[in-house]
């Protein structure tokens, strides 16, 4: 009961610190209210998102970036729109997604846009997600990798790279670049016009990811990504952003807006984040509301409170733009769940199949208090002449509980192969 209490007061401390801000507002009837799309179009422009020293505008009008991250290939697609609404209802004005190249490209040269025959086909229609989302009155924030990590089955990458007993991925070996353009090529073709500024949805892009902790950097590289889309024409029609810790290193490319990645501390990671970049808002483009799992660890969990205490410090003390990572995690089906290779590849960590993430919506598409709470200090932060999304009954059909399965030994491993290490990055 007593951490029930301190939740409690500490959300209404939150509400009383902030609570001056709506003041005076007129708000509207809810039912006369616009949704995001009706408040930010303009029948004569689409202006593209940029980053201004005074906040994010997106067709000329201030936005601040309310955001979740769901995966499509971590969701099966009969529940893409029950995810995206409970997104959108908890006061999100914004979806983000990886890209999963493996999935895309499980063969060299054969793509899968949900039209395939294989086991996956089903969760690769990238286009058909998006489309959604933006049905269900929320923008998207694009991370097309080609590297994604997200304890993803070699980070994303299609196993065939390693045929190539000279790989070298994330890097400038011409091999690597010439399948990077050759799959960027057939995404592209996918969403071009899904674009905010064509009439779609998505609103920024990521260039590569988390790439200041990979140890054999190359800035020719990350621009060799960047130019791909410049190239395609896109230098005023998108965001472009990279995101990193902030004490990995970031990276200076014109064209890309600077984001941080973290759990806890917002003081210090804001902080350093607006030394590096001063004349920019703040975005934590991974604010993680709890962490993945190993097999034989414990549940990783985090406390709502604490929770909604660095939230709130994000939104509210910084005024900055958040998305949570991850709102609904979902599930690493088959043997795509990656792992944790540490200390050169002496220490292997398998991820679970569940990427439940002690998220703020359940593996199984359950509200929990985390959502709650986040959904109130949402409330605070958004927009106030937006049009509110009602919640919708928690559960997509009947659940059954299949009880618990107890392992109590796992096989040891007898060595890596170590021979070609520039395979090997971080979190793969």
């Amino acid at each position: 009961m007593g951490s029930k209490i301190c939740i409690f007061l500490t959300l209404c401390g939150i509400i009383l610190s902030v609570v001056h801000s709506n003041t005076g507002k007129l708000i509207k009837a809810d039912e006369d209210l616009p949704t995001v799309y009706e408040y930010f179009r303009n029948a004569s422009s689409n202006v593209a998102l940029v980053a201004e020293a005074d906040g994010f505008k997106l067709n000329g009008k201030k936005i601040k970036i309310i955001s979740g991250a769901i995966h499509y290939f971590r969701v099966h697609p009969d529940l893409w729109r029950d995810r995206l609404k409970k997104l959108r209802a908890m006061g999100a004005n914004t979806v983000e997604t990886y890209v999963s190249w493996n999935l895309h490209e499980p063969k060299m040269g054969e793509f899968d846009f949900g039209n395939g025959t294989g086991d996956y086909s089903m969760f690769t229609d990238i286009r058909r997600y998006i489309q959604i989302a933006q049905e269900e009155d929320l923008l998207v924030l694009f991370r097309p990798g080609p590297y994604i990590c997200t304890e993803f089955e070699f980070g994303g990458f299609p196993s065939w790279l390693q045929r190539d007993p000279d790989m070298k991925v994330r890097t400038n070996y011409q091999p690597y670049l010439d399948r990077v353009k050759i799959f960027f090529d057939a995404l592209m073709a996918q969403v071009d016009d899904l674009l905010w500024t064509r009439g779609g949805p998505i609103i920024a892009i990521q260039i590569e990811n988390e790439y200041g902790f990979f140890n054999n950097k190359s800035q020719e590289y990350l621009q060799f990504i960047l130019d791909f889309f410049l190239n395609l024409g896109y230098a005023n029609e998108t965001l472009f952003f990279t995101s990193d810790g902030v004490g990995s290193g970031q990276w200076n490319l014109t064209w890309t807006f600077k984001t941080a990645n973290f759990g806890g501390d917002v003081d210090h990671n804001f902080g350093t984040l607006r030394e590096q970049q001063p004349d920019k808002p703040l975005m934590a483009m991974e604010y993680y509301p709890g962490w993945f799992d190993h097999w034989f660890e414990k549940h990783q969990v985090r406390a709502p409170g604490a929770f909604v205490d660095t939230l709130d410090g994000i939104l509210g003390k910084y005024d900055g733009n958040v998305n949570l990572y991850m709102f609904h995690g979902g599930t690493n089906f088959g043997f795509l769940a990656g792992a944790n290779a540490w200390h050169e590849v002496k220490h292997y960590d398998p991820d679970v199949t569940s990427y439940d993430y002690d998220a703020t919506l359940s593996e199984a598409g359950d509200y929990t208090t985390k959502y709650y709470l986040g959904k109130a200090l949402f409330e605070l932060y958004q927009e106030p002449q937006i049009k509110r999304t009602e919640l919708i009954p928690e559960s997509a059909g009947p659940v059954k509980d299949f009880g618990t399965i107890l392992i109590d030994s796992e096989l040891q491993p007898t060595g890596f192969q170590e021979d070609n290490y520039w395979i090997n990055s971080y979190a793969i």
